[in-house]
């Protein structure tokens, strides 16, 4: 949260579609690249402008005041939120869903882990549950390799010449078959 509510429109290159978190405004200390998608773009859009139609200058906070200020926090206003619409969600949920959408997507997971902003990829595995995934994705890519799917066995009946009916008894013990 501490990342967001302290992003400056300086930190912002809507032309290139990426923000830049700085190291000194990061939880792990390191700066950043993060891409911006075609929503969050319209939406800076949006806020690009002050409440008298001029665009901020670079050290305003994207999602500041009225004045361009640092928000503290947006607790009141979350729980407003969350009260109007009866979800039963908790803000840190939003950052598990985007990574989640992360995964579904096929994004590679050292991707998410730095748009995350995570150090580790480990942190990334166990915050998006992968493991489930990259079990089937490893299945899919077997079957994929394969040159066909195996066909079944024959049975009795299609290798048995035409007119000889197979026979209901057991096998005789010294049939090659069971040996």
């Amino acid at each position: 949260m501490g990342e967001i509510l302290s992003l400056q429109w300086q930190d912002v290159n809507v032309h290139k579609r990426e923000i830049t978190i700085r190291a000194e405004k990061s939880k792990t200390r390191t700066s950043r690249l993060v891409p911006i998608s075609t929503r969050l773009a319209s939406i800076l859009e949006i806020r690009r402008l002050d409440p008298e139609g001029r665009e901020w200058g670079p050290s305003a906070h994207v999602f500041g005041d009225a004045t361009g200020q640092r928000v503290k926090s947006i607790r009141t206003a979350w729980e407003n939120a969350i009260e109007r619409t009866g979800l039963t969600v908790q803000l840190r949920d939003l950052r598990h869903e985007a990574g989640s959408r992360f995964d579904e997507a096929g994004v590679p997971v050292s991707y998410t882990s730095k748009i995350l902003g995570h150090s580790n990829l480990g942190t990334t595995s166990r915050y998006l549950n992968i493991h489930r995934r990259g079990l089937h994705d490893a299945m899919q890519k077997l079957e994929a390799h394969r040159p066909s799917v195996a066909q079944p066995l024959h049975t009795e009946e299609e290798d048995a010449p035409a007119n000889v009916q197979p026979s209901s008894e057991p096998p005789d013990s010294k049939s090659p078959i069971l040996q």
